[in-house]
């Protein structure tokens, strides 16, 4: 629950930093809803865990004045892959397979050549596959919140870069580095 706290106060302190460069004298609207990004991502996370994903982010506020900074909402389908844990003693293994679908409301902070996304919202997690010392565990589809962060470096304008990505679920949590292509508007 600490990381969930934390996650919360990243969350609305990148909000005011970027609402406080606001100057309200000018009469700018801050509601301008748009079509930000799409995105595929692929990882290797930590050496056993391979993630996929797509993702669209939608904004719903931005300032003309402060234009790197937006507010609104990401969509996405994540896949991922854990070997986690290998046990020496009895030399057992532990894996797990699951997808994601995520609805979470999102902070970005982007310039020229990076970008810095926070969110925070649910998940619906599905288990694929589960097994714990070769023994199939029980399928688990529920509802968790999640919160991370994705930071990316773009190499080639909007379309393809690398990133660093952390992701708390009450259901998995993960992270890692990897590669991403898509398509963004400029700010």
């Amino acid at each position: 629950m600490k990381i969930f706290t934390i996650f919360f106060f990243a969350f609305f302190a990148l909000s005011n930093l970027g609402l406080s460069q606001i100057d309200s004298s000018k009469n700018e609207s801050l509601f301008q809803p748009r079509f930000n990004s799409v995105q595929l991502e692929g990882a290797t996370l930590f050496l056993f865990i391979s993630s996929v994903g797509i993702a669209a982010d939608f904004d719903f506020i931005r300032s003309n004045n402060y234009k790197h900074l937006s507010i609104g909402v990401r969509v996405g389908y994540e896949f991922c892959d854990k070997m986690l844990a290998i046990d020496f003693q009895g030399d057992k293994s532990r894996s797990i397979a699951f997808e994601d679908l995520n609805l979470y409301s999102r902070v970005t902070l982007e310039y020229k050549v990076i970008r810095l996304d926070t969110y925070f919202g649910f998940n619906f997690h599905m288990v694929n596959n589960h097994t714990r010392a070769f023994e199939e565990v029980k399928k688990d589809k529920k509802f968790y919140p999640k919160g991370g962060f994705d930071f990316k470096i773009k190499l080639f304008k909007n379309v393809f870069g690398l990133f660093i990505k952390a992701n708390y679920s009450g259901a998995e949590s993960f992270g890692g580095l990897g590669a991403f292509i898509g398509y963004g508007n400029e700010k």
